[in-house]
């Protein structure tokens, strides 16, 4: 399959028109229409860059209730209840 890609506007009437293709007069071609995507630069890809930055309790320790399955042992029993209590782990 040859591939030929073109960029083009559409017209006022809602036609395109499409030249000097690389292809023999009566071949048979597929058409797929496109909406171009956005040039690149035209957005900022940095667009946190800039922004003021705030800290909420940055020495403070991250989702210490998830790490509940840390502190298991003995066959899932809780550290605290069953290890500190003597118990061989």
């Amino acid at each position: 399959m040859n591939a030929h890609r073109i960029e083009t506007t559409v017209s006022q009437d809602g036609t395109l028109t499409l030249t000097n293709l690389p292809f023999q007069a009566g071949d048979a071609v597929e058409v797929i229409v496109l909406e171009s995507s956005p040039k690149p630069g035209s957005t900022n890809p940095y667009t946190l860059r800039g922004q003021p930055l705030r800290y909420d309790a940055p020495t403070e320790p991250v989702a210490e209730a998830e790490w509940k399955s840390a502190t298991l042992c003995c066959g899932g029993a809780d550290y605290e209840r069953s290890c500190d209590a003597g118990s061989s782990c």
